[in-house]
């Protein structure tokens, strides 16, 4: 059975064209059609549903040891309330999944991965099998929360109309505010007494931002948005028609803004049979990091391509 995200009237009252993507029914693209929405993306701002993005979640003592042994990235650089690009490979180097890890805890207890649509219990399961004696628990919270991104120069005018409480000034790259469970949420919160995990990360290339909330409260975060942005001021076409500063986005312009950014796609540029060098990603590789699940098998392809982590 096709799933729904918590956007899924949303997409339909806006008359959206649907697609199974993934086991997902999800926008390709809206009205504007897919290279006005790309186009859209670079000169202003673009809202999409990533609801169908999963989460999986690391807590418990050894936390930090178990995916310093199943990450790529070195995380003992990753302070708490920063977060950064990885992968996950098995023993032969081929990639489980690439993903985001936040830091929620300053004793490295508390880890947050968002990882590819239909991927969690996979990386989950792998995370299990190479737990050994690690104390940690490992949670699939695939459907606990929706996503929504805003991507585009005017995404940060665009979310101070929307901020209620805390501000997105000095927000950087790969830097987050808020607590991971919205419910608990005190630092940031959206008009609407929306709780929200806010990052200054993306999918496009363009500046951004993307926003966790409770699956519950995603239509109306996106209603908030949309409100907020139709407050601005509409620049206007040759013609005089009023521009909005933001419009829906659906998958085929997400699809060639990453292309065009130079992005990888799990399932595409990435999979289980192809190594991150297969995929010239090894710069996200750290061979300088003394132990981690597919090094020894990197290290070895490395050495005979002659020189080490090319």
């Amino acid at each position: 059975m096709i799933k729904k995200t918590p956007l899924n009237d949303v997409h339909h009252k806006l008359e959206g064209q649907l697609t199974d993507f993934g086991g997902w029914e999800m926008p390709l693209w809206y009205k504007a059609g897919a290279v006005k929405e790309h186009l859209f993306v670079i000169e202003k701002c673009g809202i999409f549903d990533i609801c169908h993005m999963c989460l999986v979640r690391v807590t418990g003592k050894d936390a930090f040891g178990l995916l310093q042994l199943c990450l790529t990235r070195n995380i003992e650089k990753l302070a708490k309330g920063a977060c950064g690009y990885t992968m996950i490979l098995d023993e032969k180097a081929h990639v489980v999944d690439d993903c985001i890890v936040y830091n929620m805890n300053e004793n490295r207890e508390d880890y947050l991965l968002v990882v590819n649509s239909g991927r969690a219990s996979i990386v989950a399961d792998h995370l299990k099998k190479h737990m050994g004696s690690f104390k940690a628990d490992v949670k699939n919270e695939d459907g606990v929360f929706g996503k929504i991104d805003l991507q585009g120069p005017k995404s940060a005018e665009i979310l101070r109309k929307v901020l209620e409480k805390g501000s997105i000034d000095g927000l950087k790259y790969f830097h987050f505010l808020g607590d991971y469970d919205a419910a608990k949420n005190k630092d940031v919160r959206l008009k609407g007494d929306i709780p929200v995990l806010l990052s200054r990360t993306g999918y496009t290339g363009e500046d951004g931002f993307e926003l966790f909330c409770g699956a519950e409260d995603a239509e109306d975060l996106w209603s908030v948005i949309m409100g907020a942005a139709a407050g601005l001021s509409a620049s206007r076409a040759p013609d005089g028609t009023a521009i909005p500063a933001l419009s829906p986005c659906g998958l085929a312009a997400r699809d060639s803004l990453r292309l065009e950014a130079g992005m990888p796609l799990y399932g595409h540029e990435l999979s289980e049979s192809l190594t991150p060098f297969d995929a010239s990603l090894g710069s996200v590789v750290g061979l300088d990091k003394p132990e981690f699940v597919g090094r020894e098998a990197l290290v070895e392809r490395a050495g005979r391509r002659g020189a080490e982590g090319t």
